[in-house]
This record gives structure tokens, C-alpha cells and sequence, in this order.
């Protein structure tokens, strides 16, 4: 979720549906969903691609910790964007 001047300007819901590969479904503005599949996944990290969406093609997320450390990308890892994600409670 985005705030801006007066309230929310821009919100996102994800959900992962589990299956042999774990697909990512986002909902940009409550719209969709654009479906990104699994192509990687370790102990604590999992990449998603979708290489035929404009941008982002590639969800990348890493626990670290108690933090979520995710980035999204081109499928080549060019134009990345880093995020970090910590709990708001236990």
C-alpha cells in the first residue's frame, strides 16, 4: 500500500497458490491477477518469472533472519529494485 496526500494512492494484494510449482498471483490495484511461476527455490529464498509481463518479469524473495529481503527485475536482472520487509509484531 502507497500513501499519499489525503490517503491510500496505490495498493497491491499477492497470493501464493501452492501446487508442484508455487504460483504468484498479484493484483495490482485489485486488478488480475498477473501470474508469475516459480522458477527457483532454496532453503530460505524463491525466484518467480513471468518473462512475457513488461515489468516486473522476475520476484525474487530472501529470508534473511527476521527479515524479508525481496527484489523484482527484467528476467535479464536488469532495472532491479531492492525492498526490505520487517515483521510489525511477533
Amino acid at each position: 500500500m502507497t500513501l499519499g496526500d489525503g490517503g491510500v494512492s496505490f495498493f497491491e494484494q499477492m497470493r501464493i497458490k501452492p501446487g508442484p510449482l508455487y504460483v504468484l498471483n498479484v493484483y495490482p490495484a485489485g486488478v488480475g491477477p498477473s501470474k508469475f511461476v516459480e522458477s527457483l527455490q532454496g532453503d530460505q529464498s524463491v525466484t518467480f518469472i513471468n518473462s512475457a509481463h513488461d515489468y516486473p518479469q522476475l520476484i525474487h524473495y530472501q529470508r534473511e533472519g527476521d527479515t524479508l529481503k525481496a527484489h523484482i527485475a527484467l528476467e535479464d536482472g536488469s532495472n532491479r529494485r531492492d525492498f526490505s520487509y520487517q515483521a510489525c509484531s511477533d
